[in-house]
């Protein structure tokens, strides 16, 4: 994989976009003054507006500054965006073979954002909204990462109540 490869597999990993979502996403669509992504083509057509870590804008900022095109990921030509399923049968497949990875899905970096958001305490309606799930049923596949926030939940019963404010 090339450097490239490896970013749009990080910001993947960030963002939780679908790999069309990404590598079809145009210039116009970033928006790294507020660290906001406009999602247009998602899944049923709907926009959405992914909020970007650190990590993503740094990745994303630095890639376009590499190019002009009015994609952030363009085709050669730069004319149009680069092919989601060309990269995923030239460049992903390859890769899971060369690493002996049999069973990893490109749609498992998508689990394991909303996976990582839930193991921090994330609330599956935030994970649901940052995923662009339409239902909550989708999300809560996720509910069970996540048993240390039961127990924090009951401790709660055994510290002190907070102070009335005056």
């Amino acid at each position: 994989m090339s450097l490239l490869d490896w970013i749009v597999a990080e910001l993947l990993v960030l963002t939780g976009l679908r790999r069309g979502e990404l590598l079809g996403l145009p210039r116009e669509d970033v928006d790294l003054r507020r660290g906001i992504l406009r999602v247009r083509s998602g899944k049923g057509d709907k926009q959405r507006h992914v909020p970007l870590s650190s990590r993503a804008a740094a990745l994303l900022r630095e890639h376009l500054a590499s190019h002009t095109s009015p994609w952030v990921f363009p085709s050669r030509s730069g004319d149009s965006p680069m092919n989601a399923d060309n990269w995923y049968h030239r460049v992903w497949r390859p890769a899971l073979r060369r690493a002996g990875l049999r069973d990893l899905r490109i749609h498992d970096l998508r689990h394991t954002f909303c996976s990582r958001l839930v193991e921090r305490g994330v609330p599956l309606e935030t994970v649901a909204r940052l995923a662009g799930h339409e239902s909550l049923q989708t999300t809560r596949r996720y509910a069970h990462l996540s048993p240390d926030h039961l127990l924090e939940a009951v401790e709660q019963l055994v510290q002190p109540a907070p102070e009335p404010a005056p």
